[in-house]
C-alpha cells in the first residue's frame, strides 16, 4: 500500500455514515495538487482498489466512511449490489441497442438518421 492509499484509508476510517469524508476534503487534507476534476476519477479508482484489497469502505452521495457495525456494512453492501444490478440492466439494454443500430447502419442509415425527433417515443 502506498502512502496516498494509506492516508486516504486513515481519513475514511476516522469518519462515520453521519460524517463522511468528501473527495474535496481528501484533496485538501492530503494536499493533493492534482486538478480536483481529474483527481475525482483517480480517487474513485483508489477507493475501488482499497475495497478489492479487502477494506470495508462505504459511501454515500456525500463521501466515504468506515462502517460502525456489521448491520451498517450489510446495508451498504445491499445498496451497492442494487446499483450494480441497475448498471447490468443498462448494459444489457445498450448491447441490444448497439445491435439494432448496427443493423440500421448496415441498411445505409447514419448515426444522425437515428437521432430521436420530437414525435418519437424511442430510438428504434
Amino acid at each position: 500500500m502506498d502512502h496516498i492509499q494509506r492516508a486516504v484509508l486513515q481519513q475514511i476510517q476516522s469518519r462515520s455514515h453521519e460524517n463522511p469524508v468528501t473527495g474535496a476534503e481528501l484533496i485538501r487534507v492530503l494536499q493533493i495538487t492534482e486538478d480536483p476534476k481529474t483527481f475525482g476519477a483517480s480517487l474513485r479508482e483508489l477507493i475501488n482498489e482499497l475495497r478489492v484489497i479487502g477494506y470495508p469502505i462505504c459511501a454515500t452521495g456525500n463521501g466515504y466512511y468506515w462502517p460502525r457495525s456489521i448491520e451498517e456494512f450489510e446495508e451498504y453492501v445491499g445498496r451497492f449490489y442494487h446499483r450494480i444490478e441497475k448498471q447490468r440492466e443498462a448494459y444489457a439494454s445498450l448491447q441490444n441497442v448497439m445491435m439494432r443500430v448496427r443493423t440500421e447502419l448496415a441498411r445505409g442509415k447514419s448515426m444522425d438518421d437515428l437521432k430521436v425527433n420530437s414525435q418519437q417515443t424511442k430510438l428504434l
